[in-house]
């Protein structure tokens, strides 16, 4: 199927590279409810992306002068009204995926960090591949998937809320393993894992988000709201609290430009005046 431009430049930000594409939620053979996941997705390479989709999809012109960056801020009232949506199925009953979908919004705004980032981090560090996401001693060790030469690694240091978070996924982790038999354990490195076992993708936190979307909006106190828009959170959030340096570095962008973009004023700012 082919696509209009703005619907190429939505989708842009679900490549990480022309290598790495394929991986992400089959990214190149989309359906409409594909379209609709996608465009939750961070856009730092929308350019160099949404060339390759066009090529790909056969769009003839991406007006990328026009389009605008997104402005939705997320309230912390938001963010808490959406891991219940998540929490809770369409029955009001306990979401067997619920703890672990909480789990996951609270480390993509904690962290920063891309789905694809986030769903990748390990336990420990594996020593055949270093670079990989991991819980450390300092903290989590991420690094986002960038070209070659501009991602660099970032520990993001132990708060008592990233602690809690990340104990409370390796206790879930522990407690399912425990009530499967032997044969039908799944040993994983990862610290992520579904409700089976295996660990957690793109695919199935998106599905998990977009249902979580639906019931969450159904009492309007929640706006529309794109997993993208934690990553804004987080940029937000760190700025106001520690500046735009820190907030860059969270970010793991190479200028405070890059940042700024991310930044969303949620409040009047107050400074002294000159004299």
């Amino acid at each position: 199927m082919k696509f209009t431009p703005e619907q190429v430049i939505e989708m842009a930000g679900a490549a990480i590279d022309k290598d790495k594409a394929h991986a992400y939620a089959g990214f190149w053979t989309l359906t409409e409810d594909d379209l609709t996941r996608l465009c939750t997705l961070a856009a730092d390479r929308a350019l160099e992306a949404a060339a390759y989709a066009a090529e790909t999809n056969g769009v003839d012109a991406i007006p990328t002068k026009g389009y605008k960056p997104r402005k939705r801020y997320v309230t912390d009232s938001h963010l808490r009204r959406i891991k219940v949506a998540g929490l809770y199925g369409d029955d009001g009953r306990l979401n067997p995926s619920g703890l672990v979908f909480c789990c996951v919004v609270e480390l993509l705004y904690l962290t920063g960090a891309d789905v694809g980032v986030v769903v990748r981090i390990r336990e420990q560090a594996d020593p055949g591949e270093p670079d990989e996401p991991h819980v450390c001693s300092e903290g989590i060790m991420l690094r986002r998937d960038k070209t070659d030469g501009t991602s660099r690694p970032v520990i993001v240091e132990w708060t008592p809320r990233l602690r809690a978070v990340v104990a409370r996924l390796q206790a879930l982790k522990v407690e399912r393993m425990a009530k499967k038999r032997m044969a039908q354990r799944v040993v994983t490195p990862w610290l992520i894992t579904k409700v089976d076992g295996t660990p957690m993708n793109y695919e199935a936190f998106s599905n998990a988000w977009q249902k979580a979307m639906k019931r969450a909006t159904k009492t309007g106190k929640v706006p529309p709201t794109m997993i993208r828009d934690l990553r804004a959170k987080a940029a937000t959030d760190k700025e106001e609290s520690h500046g735009m340096g820190a907030a860059s570095d969270l970010m793991d962008h190479t200028t405070q430009t890059q940042t700024a973009a991310y930044v969303r004023r949620k409040k009047t700012r107050r400074v002294g005046a000159v004299r």
